[in-house]
């Protein structure tokens, strides 16, 4: 593995509107060249109100995207009632680290702040 360049790219918590608090938490790896990556765990602020109910959240691969330059990034995606009461607009500070299909741990952690986001926002897509 000491060939592995693949990068946590971005994080974002976006509240998924279906009324009973779930959120999607998307997590953009560049550089997995050879598809190593199985899961992402976000670690979310524990001290940050509201407080999550799901820590770290573990996301497992769901595509591939490209963006407008070509350039190919993997999303890693998870739906869980994160947090009991709405925490849009709260900006928390997590870490994020990327897994192997052994559990081992591929790459740096990456630290993020991180906004939570409305139902309303954008998809990502191929910007990313």
């Amino acid at each position: 593995m000491a060939d592995f360049t693949g990068r946590i790219r971005r994080v974002r918590v976006v509240e998924s509107g279906s009324g009973s608090n779930e959120y999607r938490t998307i997590v953009v790896v560049d550089g997995d060249t050879n598809d190593e990556v199985v899961t992402v765990k976000v670690e979310i602020n524990k001290e940050k109100q509201p407080t999550p109910t799901v820590n770290p959240v573990e996301c497992k691969f769901k595509k591939e995207v490209t963006n407008k330059k070509g350039v190919e990034k993997r999303r890693f995606v998870n739906n869980s009632p994160l947090f009991k009461e709405s925490a849009v607009g709260v900006t928390y500070p997590v870490i994020a680290t990327m897994y192997n299909v052994d559990g081992k741990v591929l790459g740096q952690s990456a630290s993020f702040e991180v906004t939570v986001e409305d139902k309303t926002a954008p998809e990502e897509g191929s910007e990313a």
